[in-house]
Order: C-alpha cells, then sequence, then structure tokens
C-alpha cells in the first residue's frame, strides 16, 4: 500500500513539476497573455496586459527552478518507494509548493512597484465614450447635448470621464466644468 501511495505522490509532483516548468516557458517568452487560470493573477498583476506579463517573466526563472525541483521530489518518491519514497515526495512537494508562493510574492511586489500605465488622453472617440459623430451635430459646431467640438475631431468630450482632456490650462474655465 505504501508503494501506490509513493507512486501517487510521484505523479502529483511530476505533474506539478511540469506544469510549473510550461508556465516558466510560457512567462519567459511572452507568450503567456492575461487570463483567469493561469499565471500570476492579483490586483497588481491584472490592472494590464504589461504588468501580468512583466510579472510572469519575473517568476519565469523561478518557476523553471521549483518544477526541475518537483520531478526530482518525483523521482526520489519512485525510486525509494514505501514510507521514505512518501516522505521524500511530499517534501520535495511542499517545498516546491511554498518556492512557488514566494516567487509570486516577490513578482507581485515587483509589478506594484512599478509606475502606472499611461491614462489614455484625448476626447471624444478616442476616450471610448462612444463620443459623438460628425453627424449628430449641428451647423453651428454644437452637439446634440451642447458640448462644442473644440477637439476639431468631429466628436465631443462631454459624454465621458474624459472630458477636458483635450483642453489646455488656460480653456479649462467656467464656462467647461466637469460633469
Amino acid at each position: 500500500m505504501a508503494n501506490v501511495i509513493a507512486y501517487l505522490v510521484a505523479a502529483i509532483a511530476a505533474l506539478s513539476g511540469l506544469a510549473w516548468i510550461l508556465l516558466g516557458i510560457a512567462g519567459w517568452a511572452g507568450l503567456l497573455r492575461r487570463n483567469r487560470y493561469f499565471g500570476i493573477r492579483s490586483t497588481e498583476t491584472m490592472r494590464s496586459e504589461k504588468a501580468f506579463a512583466a510579472a510572469n517573466r519575473v517568476v519565469a526563472p523561478g518557476l523553471l527552478a521549483t518544477g526541475v525541483l518537483a520531478l526530482v521530489a518525483a523521482g526520489l518518491a519512485v525510486s525509494q518507494r514505501g514510507i521514505a519514497g512518501i516522505a521524500l515526495g511530499l517534501i520535495g512537494l511542499i517545498v516546491a509548493l511554498g518556492l512557488v508562493g514566494l516567487l509570486s510574492g516577490t513578482a507581485i511586489r515587483a509589478v506594484a512597484a512599478l509606475p502606472p500605465d499611461a491614462e489614455p488622453s484625448g476626447c471624444g472617440s478616442e476616450c471610448g465614450c462612444g463620443g459623438h459623430d460628425a453627424e449628430a451635430d449641428s451647423a453651428d459646431g454644437e452637439h446634440a447635448h451642447g458640448d462644442e467640438d473644440i477637439c476639431g475631431t468631429g466628436t465631443s468630450c462631454g459624454g465621458c470621464e474624459m472630458r477636458d482632456a483635450c483642453f489646455d490650462d488656460e480653456t479649462t474655465t467656467d464656462d467647461h466644468t466637469r460633469a
């Protein structure tokens, strides 16, 4: 019975090791895209594709080493069998899991220290709020909602949170207040 448990521990360690090696390679090569299942996922890393890629690139060498450690633990569990194989396999697997946790925390701290991504600039359709199109404008340059097309883009800044983004400091006066 102990041999069967040792083989089970070895299988779990081997599968974990292979998964960590594949994730390490994907993270290092930049092939891992933001998703909800694989990679380092936290508030800091999920804020942008760039942050996610940076975190997974930071953790990649450690994941490769941890994967090799898990494969060694699997080999020890199979070669020793019995109680010794179970103990060696579990110890190696627990150390590998601890390392993955430490490495993940390091990657999250590294990404948190990065400056935030640049805010989108511009107004109207550039801010992604849908803006107004040129056909919705009246002949006098006013938009249907009363916002003037001061950017010259055929769109208005008034329909989204980017309002006043196209104004320079002198233009932002009392008649252009934030909504």
